[in-house]
């Protein structure tokens, strides 16, 4: 009889045993029996500040893990200590809990709510919303688009603290697999994230590749379970399924509680579409608020969001200056004087990034220059009304010649307790080339390679045009026919004509003049010109009185009122001299009042 009886309680000792330590399914990642990790939220939902409910200290560390909640940040330490693991909804908490429903596009209530709890109840990345106080998830560029016919867009990407990214010179990046449990087969998460790395590779710079056994790699992907070392342990079933870390450390982990699927169903999480989250984590974006953004922090089981929204592509390019077209805007600013890489002293990043689609440092500092000079709110990014600005006809000498020049090069401020305040904005060429003192009677001629304008109109505009400076300089001005020589000549030419100064189009660079005393003034014969111009038409005279102060010895002037102000829209007539010219123009010849 003793036999059995040691038989059964063998037996009984391996089933207690099987019980204590049987491991959840392989296939589907294994739900233990504790329940949901964020299931206790559910019974709080109704709590206000000034109650004390059992499980609101489980609330704070829920808060404290993403960022929204920090006691030890409390200056009252009494009350931090008091407080950071009690049952009490204080204020912090209920400031922490407006700040997550402003993320998360709730109503702004303080309180647990219905949608607040069902909210944070979602399944999400454990990586925080709010890195030390530092980030948010609106802390990405944001702009503002308002019309009844327009749309309206806003960016909430966000970056870690500091903005870490991989260096500039670190553009392939290696992955390989190390998991401490075996939840999906090697196979299945090698395609999964090889499509991922895919996605982020089309918008990037990035090259991905994986390589394999213990060989060193820049990123290093597996499934774990609880505390697996990296300071932030899983916490079990549709809680947070998986982190990654900030560049350039490089390690992505699955939560192996959660199920797992490349087809998944209620209850089950999709490996591709937390792939595509975690690696935007591993190269440098924070979470966004955008909810159909793959940054966005939740995602429910049983769906599928593998497609990268314009908010992650924004963020990404914003990040890494990576946008298509930036090496256009850097040609259009050096055009005009804004940008010089030649000048640098680091000559190498000067080669590196002269014709490159990055936004840098010198690029950043010429569009704020422009946006002085424009009257712009100086941001050092496009924005909507910089482009706007960029956008204009205009005219194609140089705002900025040589780094010498600039529209402000005129400014005088007076000041006084009853007197006017003015300031002028005209400005001269490098070295204020000029007209001889001698040369006060100017001759000119008309000479075209294409013909425009008829010839009877053209010497009509620029007879009047000539007439208005004549009125306010010792110059007088006089037509020459033929081949007479000339000190100015007048006419229409397209593209490459010769000058070293190509015309580009319609809607472009509409005209340009030269310094004296070299006399020539072109009208682009690709933009459409009349004497009475409406829209997308230019006028004839306008641009003429604008291009002949250009002969004189003028530059640009970044009053927008000003004949010399380089632009000009279609449809308008601007002939009138301005007080900014005539004052610099006076100014350049030493001469009084006409």
């Amino acid at each position: 009889m003793a036999a059995p009886r040691v038989l059964g309680a063998f037996l009984l000792i391996v089933m207690l045993l099987h019980t204590v330590l049987a491991k959840p399914s392989e296939d589907k990642g294994g739900k233990g029996s504790d329940g949901q990790a964020f299931e206790f939220i559910q019974h709080l939902k109704g709590c206000h500040k000034g109650q004390t409910v059992q499980g609101l200290h489980e609330l704070k560390l829920y808060l404290e893990k993403f960022g929204y909640l920090n006691y030890g940040a409390s200056n009252n330490h009494s009350f931090a200590h008091a407080h950071a693991n009690d049952d009490e909804f204080d204020d912090l908490l209920e400031s922490a809990i407006k700040t997550y429903q402003l993320n998360y596009h709730l109503k702004v209530t303080g309180s647990l709510d219905s949608q607040t709890v069902k909210e944070m109840m979602m399944p999400r990345c454990g990586v925080p919303d709010i890195t030390n106080g530092t980030t948010s998830m609106r802390s990405g560029k944001k702009k503002h688009h308002h019309g009844p016919n327009s749309l309206h867009t806003v960016s909430h990407y966000s970056f870690f603290p500091r903005r870490q990214r991989w260096p500039a010179s670190k553009t392939h990046l290696t992955y390989r697999f190390h998991s401490s449990v075996q939840v999906s087969s090697i196979d299945s998460l090698r395609s999964v994230c090889s499509q991922a790395f895919a996605r982020w590779a089309q918008v990037t710079h990035f090259t991905f590749q994986e390589v394999q056994g213990s060989n060193t790699a820049d990123m290093v992907i597996g499934f774990h379970r609880g505390d697996h070392g990296d300071g932030a342990p899983f916490d079990g079933p549709s809680g947070t399924v998986a982190h990654a870390a900030a560049p350039t450390d490089g390690r992505f982990h699955y939560d192996a509680d959660e199920s797992w699927s490349t087809n998944p169903s209620q209850g089950v999480m999709d490996l591709e579409s937390v792939a595509v989250h975690e690696i935007g984590h591993l190269l440098g974006l924070g979470h966004s608020s955008v909810t159909g953004a793959i940054m966005y922090p939740t995602i429910p089981s049983g769906v599928t969001k593998r497609q990268l929204h314009g908010d992650d592509i924004q963020g990404i390019r914003t990040l890494y200056a990576l946008v298509q077209g930036l090496h256009e805007l850097k040609l259009y600013l050096e055009k005009f004087g804004y940008l010089n890489y030649g000048a640098s002293n680091n000559h190498s990043f000067a080669h590196a990034h002269a014709n490159d689609d990055e936004f840098d440092d010198l690029l950043e500092s010429a569009i704020k220059t422009y946006q002085l000079n424009y009257h712009l709110k100086v941001t050092g990014s496009l924005d909507s009304q910089t482009v706007k600005e960029m956008m204009m006809p205009r005219c194609g000498v140089p705002d900025i010649t040589n780094g010498t020049t600039s529209m402000r090069s005129g400014k005088k401020k007076h000041h006084g307790p009853n007197s006017l305040h003015t300031v002028s904005h005209y400005s001269f060429f490098p070295r204020r080339q000029r007209w001889p003192a001698s040369k006060t009677h100017l001759t000119y001629r008309f000479h075209s390679s294409v013909q425009v304008s008829s010839i009877d109109s053209l010497r009509s505009v620029c007879s009047q045009a000539f007439a208005r400076w004549a009125q306010v300089t010792h110059f007088t001005f006089q037509e020459v026919q033929g081949s007479n020589t000339a000190d100015m000549v007048i006419g229409f030419h397209r593209g490459d004509h010769g000058d070293g100064a190509p015309f580009d189009g319609p809607s472009g660079t509409v005209a340009h003049a030269a310094a004296p005393t070299d006399g020539r003034f072109h009208y682009d014969a690709d933009e459409s010109w009349s004497t009475n111009p409406s829209q997308g038409v230019m006028d004839l005279e306008s641009v003429a009185v604008h291009e002949i102060g250009h002969l004189l010895g003028l530059g640009h002037s970044s009053v927008p009122g000003a004949i010399m102000f380089p632009i000009i829209p279609s449809g308008v007539t601007k002939r009138e001299l301005h007080g900014d010219e005539i004052q610099g123009i006076r100014t350049l010849y030493g001469t009084s009042n006409y």
